[in-house]
């Protein structure tokens, strides 16, 4: 018999990754999700997620503080590769002077030219660049765009 069930994940208000302990992501309970996430060192602050990469501690008050919030043109872009483009799985990383997205390409498939004219569009900056790290050890290499702050 198939019955279908709601299943409930948590995901972080900030970078949008989602919640996994030991390879689960969905709970048939709302109540256990939090308290998972939780223990994960994920915290809730005013009524708002976070992963333990998109808050800090403030070591004054000793107040968990979250990470300013990623500007939207950075999922635009994600948001464009893995839905139009069909790259699956991009990766936000935030550094200090700039965002960087990253998706894997299979060594035969270089990136299209229109595919990079439109993450520039979707760019309110013009400091931004890209590059294809070099294929590893089963073949596929790295697009890595770079974005500016």
């Amino acid at each position: 018999m198939i019955k279908p069930e709601i299943y409930y994940t948590l995901i972080c208000d900030r970078c949008k990754e989602l919640f996994e302990a030991n390879g689960i992501n969905g709970y048939t309970d709302d109540g256990s999700v939090l308290e998972n996430a939780m223990e994960s060192d994920w915290i809730e602050h005013n009524g708002k997620h976070y992963c333990p990469e998109c808050y800090h501690v403030d070591e004054e008050t000793d107040e968990l503080v979250p990470l300013p919030d990623f500007p939207r043109f950075v999922f635009q872009v994600k948001n464009f590769l893995e839905c139009y483009v069909g790259f699956r799985d991009a990766v936000i990383q935030e550094q200090n002077d700039r965002y960087t997205i990253s998706v894997g390409l299979k060594s035969e498939c270089p990136p299209q030219r229109e595919h990079l004219s439109m993450v520039g569009l979707l760019l309110p900056v013009n400091v931004w660049s890209y590059e294809v790290t070099p294929a590893g050890k089963y073949g596929w290499r790295k697009l890595v765009i770079k974005i500016e702050k």
